[in-house]
Formats: structure tokens, sequence, C-alpha cells
């Protein structure tokens, strides 16, 4: 297990859930070169792969984002939609029929290859912190859980340029390959797309639940925004 990846525990109270982290020097990695994602994406494939492989995913103790307990909790959200988002007649249709088919793409998904495992929940270049001549640290694991790795390999992707995206999709599906021969990581991506966007429905939604009154203001459209980049999502041919 790669230790450098994550900042060191200085201290832990598992009953309340919290963790005292080493600060880590450097600067957030927004915007990062092609030679950063070349860095930092195998060393989290890398450490995802062994996880899986050992079974410390399953019982981490993580919330369940795998993508059959998501399916479960998404048809509870479904009939929170209609009261708490400005969704459309027709947007509400559509987001009931993605979830009736998830079960067809979850199948194919699985065909995949690719194992369930502890996931970052939010890994984008944000996230990496980096200073010359040491390797880039991964940061903030509030959203961790336990779930499928293509959705950490899609959270990059709203904030990389088209080019950018690229490049990170081909350095994640290369390392998912060489862990696991015979997957098809670009596939995964591709069905995984309108996944992702439903799963960061239900993590804004929980989010607005913890929430005080005054901020819920900020935040009630980060729902409704994820079920619409849900239905906008389309898959078809591509990597493998």
């Amino acid at each position: 297990m790669d230790a450098t990846l994550v900042p060191r525990v200085v201290d832990a109270d598992p009953a309340e859930g919290r963790l005292l982290l080493e600060a880590v020097p450097g600067e957030d990695c927004w915007g990062p070169s092609a030679a950063t994602v070349a860095e930092v994406v195998p060393r989290l494939v890398a450490a995802q792969a062994a996880l899986a492989e050992d079974g410390r995913a399953a019982s981490a103790g993580l919330r369940d984002r795998r993508p059959r307990a998501l399916l479960a909790q998404l048809e509870a959200l479904l009939d929170r939609l209609p009261r708490e988002t400005d969704l459309t007649t027709e947007e509400l249709a559509g987001a009931a029929r993605m979830v009736e088919e998830l079960p067809g793409v979850i199948e194919e998904l699985d065909d995949c290859g690719l194992p369930a495992t502890v996931l970052h929940g939010d890994f984008h270049p944000g996230n990496w912190r980096a200073e010359p001549g040491r390797p880039a640290v991964v940061l903030d694991f509030a959203d961790a859980c336990l779930g499928h790795p293509a959705l950490d390999g899609l959270r990059a992707r709203a904030f990389l340029t088209p080019e950018a995206w690229e490049h990170h999709a081909d350095v994640w599906s290369a390392a998912w390959r060489a862990h696991a021969p015979g997957s098809r990581p670009g596939r995964a991506l591709e069905l995984a797309e309108p996944l992702h966007h439903l799963a960061y429905a239900l993590r804004y939604q929980e989010f607005l639940d913890g929430i005080e009154a005054s901020e819920r203001p900020y935040h009630e459209g980060d729902p409704a925004a994820e079920i619409r980049a849900a239905l906008a999502c389309s898959t078809g041919a591509g990597r493998s």
C-alpha cells in the first residue's frame, strides 16, 4: 500500500468518526499537468485494487454506494424529488425511467470486470496537493464510500478541459487494465456516467438533510442539477 498517497494520521477517534491528519505542504492541483495526472491517478488505482483484493474494502464500515445498493437508495430519493426540487414533470418521468433501466446498466457494468472498492468520493484535482520533488497527496476523504471505481474515475471530468479529460481517462483506464487484466475500464466510464451523477444527487440530498436552514438556499438546486446531468448522459462505444 502507498503510505505517501494520503496524509499521515496524527490521531483518531473512531467512535466519533474523527481524524486528525498531518498538514500537507504544497499547492492544490487545479489544472493539473499531464505529468501530475500520470503520477496521481495510477497510485489511487493501485491502492483501490489492493483494497479490493484483500477484502478490506467490504469491511471498512463505509456508506454503501455499490451499484445495487445505490439503486435502492435512488428509488427512495425519487419519492422526494417532486416536493423538494424544481424538476419538471417530464424530467421527473425521465429520472424514473432512468432508474428503472439501471439494473440492465449495472449488469453490463459488472461485465466490465472492475471490483467494488473503497472510493475517495470526491477525486478531483482540487483534492490533490503537491510540491516540487515530492509525490502528490490526496486530501479530503469526507465522502469516502464503498462503490464502483468508475465513480472516482469520472469525478475529475467536470474540472478538466476536454483534452485533459481524455488524457485522464486514458491514464485511469490503463491503470485499471494493468491491475485487472481483461477488464474494460473505458466502457465502465461510459456506462457509469449517469450513475455517477445520480450518486451525487443522492450525496447532495444527504448534505442538504444535514445542514442548517440558513445554508440550504445555497445548495437546494444541487440534487436537481445532478439529475439533469444524468438525464443528459448517453452511453456508446468508446475506450475499452
